[in-house]
């Protein structure tokens, strides 16, 4: 019996090659013998890192993001170079974006932002242990670095003030593992 679900990807296009992203157009065909297309933009991910210092703040970045034509505010995060792993890229954004050196990370999740017509996977990690260094931003990258106790940054992303999807996805599973981890001690 065919499966409906499966898609059989028979031509390839390159429509655009740029500097962070290609797109593509795919001929497929589904097992029932559809023949359709897909356009899908190709990139390397990215990835991002939650830091809370000692003091509890949440170590975010403030950025202009051409995209939304506005100032986000984001936890360090960037794109993959290509064959970089994950937590080498998240700490190495930590580092040049906010001058703080991660002693140790862990993960915190992964996820595809939009499936439908991206192949960008997104890695999130985790940090509390950070020694403090110098900036190094890439040429054109203007941040500001801002501390905010994390109880406030976890009511900003409920109240849709931080709408930027990595950094919400980090605080509330921080914030999950946080009411475990106080439930555990009860």
């Amino acid at each position: 019996m065919a499966d409906p679900m499966r898609e059989k990807t028979v031509g390839r296009t390159e429509i655009y090659k740029g500097r962070m992203f290609s797109v593509e157009k795919h001929d497929i065909v589904l097992d029932d013998g559809t023949e359709d297309i897909r356009e899908v933009v190709i990139n390397n991910g990215g990835a991002g890192i939650l830091a809370i210092d000692k003091d509890g703040n949440v170590i975010l970045v403030r950025q202009y993001r051409y995209g939304v034509s506005r100032v986000m505010l984001e936890i360090p995060a960037g794109k993959l170079n290509p064959g970089e792993d994950p937590e080498v890229c998240a700490v190495r954004e930590l580092r040049e974006e906010t001058g703080m050196i991660a002693n140790k990370s862990e993960y915190l999740l992964s996820y595809h932002a939009s499936a439908a017509y991206i192949n960008e996977k997104i890695w999130v990690y985790y940090t509390d242990d950070m020694t403090a260094g110098e900036p190094d931003p890439d040429p054109g990258e203007h941040v500001e670095v801002v501390r905010i106790p994390f109880d406030k940054v976890f009511d900003m992303v409920m109240n849709c003030e931080i709408s930027d999807v990595k950094t919400q996805m980090a605080v509330m599973k921080a914030a999950l593992i946080r009411k475990g981890s106080e439930e555990d001690t009860k």
